[in-house]
């Protein structure tokens, strides 16, 4: 499954700073790859963190500025109504919302267009 992911000219583009690509360097298309290249220190990654707050936090990503950038883009939990009175997927849905939920200390940039 795939998506749109906002990417470097978008992340740029918040900051208020012209994106220009230089067409140089190694580029990788596995999101997988890129994680571990940049835990490795041998590059920079756009991350969710709400995925990565984990790895932030113990230092095996770092982040070089404090913004975010949303784009109003999300996960969702799809069940039927009546699913929400089983114990089991009202538990699943407060331990996602607990986990996954909007970082209250993130300072988000201004949406770009679209």
């Amino acid at each position: 499954a795939g998506g749109y992911r906002p990417g470097w000219p978008e992340f740029f583009n918040a900051l208020g700073t012209d994106y220009r690509d230089q067409g140089e360097g190694l580029r990788l298309n596995d999101y997988a790859l890129v994680l571990q290249a940049a835990m490795a220190g041998e590059g920079v990654a756009l991350v969710d963190l709400n995925l990565f707050r984990e790895d932030l936090a113990a230092g095996r990503l770092v982040r070089p500025y404090p913004a975010t950038l949303d784009e109003g883009y999300g996960y969702y939990l799809v069940t039927h109504p009546d699913s929400l009175s089983d114990t089991a997927i009202a538990l699943f849905r407060t331990w996602l919302i607990e986990h996954f939920g909007p970082a209250r200390e993130e300072s988000p940039l201004p949406q770009t267009g679209g």
